[in-house]
């Protein structure tokens, strides 16, 4: 029994001192969960979570005035704190990328969030069919956080 291991070629065509990860990595792709089971009698039910927001980046609905472009990612993580990533660019500048962190809670179907300066807004989840929104607008899920992403959202 012969065991053999294939490696895809990975061809770059511009200069690789940039962040390659953003080349290598398909940023559309949303990462599926598994879901909990309980075994009670020799019957199975799903338990209702939502783990699923831990998982995946969330972003928000992207921003566009004119030459001005802005769009969030949120990481929520488990121990009730989450990261945003803010991403902005006027023009032909670069993006220009800022963290802010804080804390969030979970009460029914209401996300909310709040900084350390004193900023706050609820969010709904949709534990169905897991997905996060603000107001009208869904948040985005994707694997990855990069500044790539958030060009794909403006088609830049």
């Amino acid at each position: 029994d012969n065991r053999y291991t294939y490696y895809k070629t990975v061809n770059f065509s511009d200069n690789t001192t940039a962040d390659v990860s953003d080349k290598v990595f398909d940023h559309s792709l949303n990462e599926t969960t598994t879901e909990k089971t309980t075994s009670t009698e020799s019957t199975t039910k799903k338990e209702e979570t939502a783990d699923y927001i831990y998982n995946t980046y969330w972003y928000t609905a992207p921003y566009n005035d004119a030459d001005s472009y802005s769009i969030s990612a949120f990481k929520f993580n488990s121990d009730g704190t989450f990261t945003s990533t803010d991403y902005s660019k006027t023009g032909e500048q670069d993006w220009v990328v800022s963290t802010n962190k804080g804390e969030f809670k979970i009460d029914g179907n209401k996300l909310t969030i709040s900084t350390s300066d004193g900023e706050s807004d609820e969010l709904t989840i949709d534990k169905d069919n897991q997905t996060i929104s603000q107001g009208k607008n869904k948040l985005t899920s994707r694997k990855y956080n990069s500044i790539k992403n958030a060009e794909d959202f403006f088609g830049l």
